[in-house]
């Protein structure tokens, strides 16, 4: 290849358009009945400035993917899917593919949006008018459109794409991310854009959100706007918030007259609408007159400093929607607040796009940490000294002369897993005494032994793990270990147990009573409640450490957390194997009498 070529083919990876997306739609758009558009007449990108540099974005060579998480009814679709379509089709023609969620909604949206809008200037009419439709796929001259949605099977076995975009993929009943972005691997410059709000009603915790999850993996940049006074800092629209111990508020925020408040506790919504305007961290008041004129000057700030400069990320609040004033913002959130959780709950997803975080709870380090009791690691809490008194009390109302239990509880891993020995006193009040890694089934039955190990009575191993439970169930057999499944169709049972040949369908099949053992299921959500208010000393059982306890137990113990009735990591790591064998454990002593639920609505 000779130099003036190799130039010429440079020159081509560098191509850019010579005007942005934003750019092109003014000078062409033309809004018409009947296209639903938010404001007839010619597009006008002042109105939502905040969506001027997403769109560059998608036309960025140096830009792969291109995610927003948005509010609801943001106008998101028409900016950053439909429009990037049109300019695809008048001025860089390439391969789309448009996916939304289900069936009918799709069509809909097909029918009267994507086509209708092919029609909205006269570069666009003629080129339709030479296109060839086959149901929901258009033909152009020099490029290929074809919308579906995530439920159907074809979708992704479409050809390559040059531009995927994903609309509303929160509401997604199957999302996967792999799919999509292997439709765009054999492209030179391609781009993937997924737009969406976090869908409350799907009532998932925040983070299983599939737009939740992307967003977290970019620079998750958030609009900031000058404070009018104080003229180098920059501000962005957030809710506020107010201290529930001390009553304080924050300065900044959404604020409205407390004269607005009625006797009764009760609020005047009018008053409330009337009033409501945003005060800035630096004290200065924003009306809604004001609002437009800042965000036509305001900018994007990126909150995550990140390896990956193509994968462009942007947070978009009800606050920006010119159509929404501040007065409907503090209207919404009274009503919602006043109407319960679930209502509260929608208004800080959706509106917000913020993480709900109401019916939170999780353990901090400290909760573990002040746990221990003065017993040393490998030692029986009942039988130590510094727990102990002549008279056989033990702090916290459980007593030596009560009949005791050891429990092996062990969590299965791929290549190894976790085991764990705690001491249960009759009656509910335990003290961890050892906890490892092993590596030999053999191990683990020396481990509960009286005479090499802690003398455990019971050994609970979980079967859970799909490659060895085949395994797990013939160990159980052999070395007589009580093998544990999470089963949450039991109805209003904790546990229920059921007889089973581990050696029925394999090659070694025996047959005989002696031959089958006993798989306890188990609800894993109120042991894990039950567990997490135990820790957290919200019940009247005893729950101990040994002292100096090792800080890889504590990090395994506060790695999951319940939100909105859901379980989850709340750490990145996701090692949880030790508190996986701690519910064994909690499961174990309640199976053998030694624990017990005052109730089931306790426990759950």
């Amino acid at each position: 290849m000779d130099k003036e070529s190799a130039r010429a083919m440079a020159a081509g990876a560098k191509w850019e358009d010579p005007q942005t997306i934003w750019e092109w739609a003014e000078d062409n758009i033309v809004f018409e009945k009947p296209y639903p558009a938010l404001a007839p007449g010619p597009y006008d990108s002042s109105l939502t400035p905040f969506w001027r540099e997403p769109m560059e974005a998608v036309t960025d060579r140096g830009v792969r993917e291109v995610i927003v998480l948005k509010s609801s009814q943001g106008a998101g679709s028409e900016n950053l899917l439909l429009m990037p379509m049109r300019h695809a089709v008048c001025c860089d023609p390439k391969t789309v593919m448009y996916i939304g969620g289900d069936e009918k909604s799709t069509e809909e949206f097909i029918n009267e949006r994507i086509k209708p809008g092919l029609k909205l200037s006269p570069e666009l009419r003629r080129k339709y008018a030479e296109a060839r439709e086959l149901e929901h796929q258009i033909y152009y001259p020099d490029m290929y459109l074809v919308c579906g949605w995530s439920t159907a099977k074809g979708i992704f076995l479409q050809r390559p794409a040059d531009l995927v975009l994903g609309d509303e993929v929160g509401g997604w009943a199957e999302y996967d991310a792999a799919k999509l972005r292997k439709r765009m691997a054999t492209r030179a410059f391609p781009t993937l854009v997924l737009i969406s709000a976090l869908h409350a009603s799907k009532r998932k915790a925040t983070s299983q959100s599939p737009i939740w999850k992307e967003f977290q993996e970019t620079d998750q940049r958030h609009f900031y706007m000058r404070d009018p006074q104080k003229k180098t800092k920059w501000f962005l629209f957030e809710m506020g918030w107010k201290d529930q111990k001390s009553g304080k508020e924050s300065r900044h925020g959404l604020k409205w007259s407390e004269k607005a408040q009625r006797a009764d506790g009760e609020w005047d919504m009018e008053k409330v609408r009337e009033t409501a305007h945003y005060v800035t961290p630096w004290g200065t008041k924003i009306y809604d007159k004001d609002k437009l004129g800042l965000m036509q000057k305001g900018k994007w700030v990126a909150h995550k400093k990140t390896t990956n400069k193509m994968k462009r990320g942007y947070r978009i609040t009800s606050f920006y929607m010119p159509w929404i004033t501040f007065g409907e913002m503090a209207v919404n959130f009274l009503e919602a607040k006043a109407a319960g959780p679930e209502k509260l709950r929608i208004f800080v997803e959706e509106d917000l796009t913020e993480e709900w975080k109401e019916g939170v709870i999780s353990l901090p380090d400290e909760e573990v940490t002040k746990r221990q009791g003065e017993y040393e690691k490998g030692t029986r809490m009942t039988k130590s000294d510094g727990v102990c008194t002549d008279t056989g009390e033990v702090f916290q109302d459980f007593y030596i002369k009560k009949p005791t239990v050891v429990l092996v509880t062990v969590d299965v891993q791929k290549a190894h897993g976790w085991w764990l020995g705690r001491e249960w006193v009759k009656g509910g009040d335990s003290g961890l005494m050892d906890f490892g890694i092993w590596h030999e089934w053999g191990q683990l039955d020396k481990l509960a032994s009286v005479k090499d190990g802690y003398g455990a009575s019971h050994v609970l191993v979980d079967a859970g793990y799909p490659e060895r439970t085949q395994e797990t169930y013939e160990a159980c057999h052999k070395y007589r270990f009580i093998p544990t499944m999470g089963k949450e169709n039991i109805q209003d049972l904790l546990f229920t147990q059921k007889m089973i040949n581990p050696f029925e369908g394999t090659r070694g099949q025996k047959r005989g009573r002696k031959q089958r053992i006993a798989i306890l299921y188990f609800r894993t959500d109120p042991f894990k409640t039950q567990l997490m208010r135990r820790i957290r000393g919200e019940t009247d059982f005893g729950w101990y450490i040994y002292h100096n306890i090792e800080l890889e137990y504590i990090e395994q113990m506060t790695s999951e957390h319940k939100v909105n009735g859901v379980w989850d990591y709340a750490k990145s790591h996701r090692r949880n194997h030790l508190w996986d064998c701690e519910v064994l454990q909690l499961l174990g002593a309640t199976r053998f009498g030694f624990n017990r639920f005052k109730g089931f609505e306790e426990a759950a």
